[in-house]
């Protein structure tokens, strides 16, 4: 079963319930999204969905005989972009569903005059793909915003205007997301699993590693920085 904090989680663990002495034992590394598990026909083999590798795509983990996993997982395809999959009965063929959210960038002028309607707004990137949290600079030049354009969530940086060629940012295996620049537009806030957890982290624009901010499981998200730069909320 997947254990998940709701369906729409980025971050999730598939796990194997024994029934014999009901314990939960976790298969998959807590880092990536993984999802939709089967199994093979063996009971030796589960069949799962994960963008461990960057696109959504198939992989199969061998399952010892107490349940836990053994060996590392195998990637069976490559850039699929799989949301669900189910193993047939002899464990030649498998059936999976393509699909994802899609959501890209737009811009409303604020009218002085009368409401903004859509046909008023301009489109600012053109993915295939899911753009869930953007922030603008403080000189308007660029934005930045979290995308799953490259498979697994990362932050990328455009210019203002938009285009169809973002520069990547903050890019790691498991997910960055919710970008907020500083006041002087030299660093980059976000939250991210990279710790196993979900932190705050802090990197520079110019160039450089990031920084973790928060640790302990604090269940961070959504940074602002404060107008002297000292303090985030």
């Amino acid at each position: 079963y997947v254990d998940a904090r709701n369906y729409t989680a980025q971050v999730t663990t598939i796990r194997i319930l024994r029934l014999a002495d009901k314990k939960s034992v976790s298969i998959s590394n807590s880092l990536t999204n993984d999802w939709s598990p089967s199994w093979g026909p063996d009971s030796r083999s589960l069949y799962f969905a994960s963008n461990r590798g960057g696109a959504m795509d198939i992989w199969r983990q061998r399952i010892g005989d107490d349940g836990s996993a053994t060996g590392e997982a195998e990637q069976l395809t490559q850039g699929l972009e799989v949301a669900s999959l189910a193993v047939n009965r002899d464990g030649t063929r498998i059936a999976y569903g393509k699909g994802r959210s899609l959501a890209n960038i737009w811009r409303v002028p604020i009218q002085p005059d009368r409401p903004t309607t859509f046909a008023d707004a301009t489109q600012l990137t053109f993915d295939q793909a899911h753009v869930e949290y953007l922030d603008v600079s403080h000189d308007g030049t660029r934005l930045a915003f979290s995308s799953d354009r490259s498979g697994d969530p990362d932050i990328w940086i455009l210019p203002s205007g938009g285009g169809t060629d973002p520069q990547p940012f903050a890019r790691d295996p498991t997910p960055d997301w919710n970008p907020a620049w500083s006041f002087d537009d030299k660093h980059i806030a976000f939250y991210a699993y990279r710790s196993g957890n979900r932190e705050l982290w802090i990197q520079p624009v110019a160039g450089g590693p990031a920084t973790q901010l928060t640790s302990g499981n604090s269940e961070s998200l959504a940074p602002r920085f404060s107008p002297d730069g000292k303090e985030i909320v």
